[in-house]
């Protein structure tokens, strides 16, 4: 999959969106610029909690118990 360089701009009517050079604004009022960033976060949050587990489980792999008996 390409991926497309964009950049996201919060102003105080809503978002500007540039993708690959094309500007694109995007009018939003106070409530709908709430409940973006609202998911933004927890969006961000969730992907926070995935990384401590995928790290969590990458360090359990990594502890050495003691000689194996046999």
């Amino acid at each position: 999959m390409h991926q497309h360089p964009f950049l996201i701009i919060p102003r105080n009517d809503g978002v500007a969106v540039s993708v690959d050079g094309n500007l694109h604004i995007k009018k939003m009022n106070s409530r709908e610029m709430l409940t973006f960033a609202g998911r933004c976060f927890e969006v961000a949050m969730e992907m926070l909690k995935e990384e401590e587990r995928e790290k969590d489980n990458t360090n359990i792999g990594e502890i050495s118990i003691g000689p194996a008996e046999g």
